[in-house]
């Protein structure tokens, strides 16, 4: 689900987690809209760090979705 807009964003890519110690996977996903959406899983601090780095020199939104898809928070 996008961060910026809701929509549900269906053309979504895996990306290496090479080097990214306690990070199991991360898709990169592009909306509609135009916003780009990152999602992760792994050790929570693991992931944590990645979207910190991340956002460090950008404007992020950040976001959660359950395994489900049945619930959505934007942080």
């Amino acid at each position: 689900m996008c961060n910026g807009c809701g929509a549900d964003v269906t053309t979504i890519h895996p990306v290496s987690t090479r080097g990214l110690a306690g990070v199991e996977a991360i898709w990169l996903g592009q909306c509609d809209c135009g916003q780009t959406t990152f999602a992760a899983s792994g050790k929570p601090e693991a992931v944590q760090a990645f979207f910190d780095a991340l956002g460090s020199d950008t404007e992020l939104t950040l976001g959660s979705q359950s395994r489900d898809g049945s619930r959505h928070e934007i942080s």
